[in-house]
């Protein structure tokens, strides 16, 4: 594919994937809230408001992220066969894609997962909830939220990884979107909560804007720990070295992404170690919130940032193949 070409599948895989990412995010928040009994009986009204907003978070993600994997494919197709796009999408080509290789097995697998888990919550929707609970965090719509955001892993380059290591590349691939999924899925809702408790300032927000913050801050050390150790994996199969990291356009790509990746873990320390006990001992707490919420967005900012170069990552040779390439080269001179 041309640069040109390539440019709306960057594009596609990232709003793809951040939707997934959401989608998912909306249950982990809801897992990470709708914990003490006592505090959501209190919060009844907010916790309603809430409920409510991430079932159409969810289903919003999930309708963009359904589109989205439509236009992969069309795209997918344009670049496999060559042609204009209003030929490349012709029931024929697309056809042919869909039955004949990998990626077109993986689509249809994955459209029809996502279909089932769109129509679940939509189901979820109509029933009559309480505000205490919030059925969203179901354990098999969780897993099916879950298998939806690690499955891209076999749209990305672990799938070429060959030998007897290719199922940890690709393992390591899911675990890295799971985690990542988990932080910044979940970050939003945060930050939503976060503006709703300083806007509010009940003391019903104020409790669950406190909860939220606590679980997310335990959850997100967890989270960014398994996104090193799997980022670490990926590097190790795909980039080779670190001289790699300057000399080629994975490496560069990658390390902007590093760095970006660093300037929100500056940010989390910040948030855990200086702005969440504030807001957990109410000293001052809308000052706490509204400084929470200024790095949430940040962090959201910068997330959105990486999945921009996620998205050019997975249309991007890796490191090491372009070594092996210019290696060839070379010795063809």
């Amino acid at each position: 594919m041309t640069a040109v070409s390539e440019a709306p599948l960057i594009l596609i895989r990232a709003v793809h994937i951040a939707a997934v990412m959401l989608a998912f995010g909306a249950g982990v928040f809801a897992a990470l809230v709708w914990q003490r009994p006592s505090v959501a009986i209190a919060a009844a009204m907010p916790r309603g408001e809430l409920r409510a907003w991430l079932l159409r978070l969810a289903i919003g993600s999930l309708i963009v992220a359904l589109v989205t994997w439509l236009l992969w494919l069309g795209a997918v197709a344009q670049g496999m066969s060559g042609l204009p796009l209003g030929q490349a999408v012709a029931p024929g080509v697309l056809g042919t894609v869909v039955r004949r290789t990998q990626f077109g097995h993986l689509w249809l697998a994955r459209l029809v997962l996502a279909a089932a888990v769109l129509v679940i919550v939509l189901l979820i929707e109509r029933r009559t909830a309480t505000p205490r609970t919030n059925p969203i965090r179901n354990p098999l719509l969780m897993i099916g939220f879950a298998a939806l955001l690690m499955s891209i892993a076999g749209a990305g380059h672990a799938v070429a990884t060959q030998g007897s290591q290719d199922w940890l590349h690709l393992g390591a691939d899911a675990l890295h979107l799971l985690a990542a999924g988990a932080w910044f899925g979940a970050l939003i809702p945060l930050a939503w909560a976060l503006n709703r408790g300083r806007c509010e300032g009940s003391a019903e927000w104020l409790d669950i804007a406190a909860l939220a913050t606590e679980n997310f801050s335990a959850m997100g050390v967890i989270a960014m720990a398994v996104i090193v150790a799997t980022g670490a994996t990926n590097a190790w199969f795909l980039v080779g070295g670190l001289h790699a990291l300057g000399t080629t356009v994975y490496g560069r790509l990658l390390s902007v992404k590093l760095l970006l990746l660093a300037a929100i873990l500056v940010l989390a320390v910040i948030n855990r170690n200086v702005l969440r006990p504030r807001l957990l001992a109410h000293s001052d707490p809308i000052a706490a919130m509204r400084s929470l919420r200024r790095n949430a967005v940040a962090e959201v900012i910068l997330g959105g940032a990486i999945l921009l170069i996620v998205g050019a990552l997975g249309v991007t040779m890796p490191a090491v193949g372009a070594a092996a390439a210019g290696g060839s080269a070379m010795m063809m001179e």
